[in-house]
């Protein structure tokens, strides 16, 4: 991702110059096409945040399995059924379980922060088009 990252920073720098960013002796086109290379020998970041999707479901899809068991007969398991229906419920009144990345650093705290929030609401997401 740091490829992308470094692409739109070069390609602000070529908009912000205009012209004068593709002239040889300013080196700033050389920098585009370098990190254009660098985009394609990494590999596509679609098929890496793919992967990193499809991890992360699976995970929740063996986590859901015996769910999806007990709801072949839900009264008869419903102390298996109750504890993800209420999270779900939980979810959807936008409380939903977030993690907990308490060991980061004081300076990092927004931004864990953030991770958790937006964690939380994925798998609240990710359960819900699951269930």
């Amino acid at each position: 991702f740091a490829s992308e990252s470094a692409w739109w920073v070069a390609d602000e720098t070529i908009q912000v110059l205009g012209g004068t960013g593709f002239m040889t002796d300013a080196g700033y086109e050389r920098v585009l096409r370098d990190l254009r290379i660098f985009r394609i020998f990494e590999g596509t970041n679609d098929i890496l945040r793919l992967f990193i999707a499809l991890t992360g479901l699976q995970s929740l899809g063996k986590d859901l399995k015996p769910i999806s068991d007990a709801m072949k007969n839900p009264f008869a398991n419903l102390g298996t059924i109750a504890p993800v229906a209420l999270d779900m419920a939980k979810a959807r009144l936008g409380m939903p379980d977030r993690p907990s990345l308490s060991w980061a650093p004081s300076q990092l705290k927004p931004a864990a922060s953030a991770v958790e929030e937006g964690t939380a609401i994925f798998g609240a997401g990710a359960r819900d088009l699951l269930m």
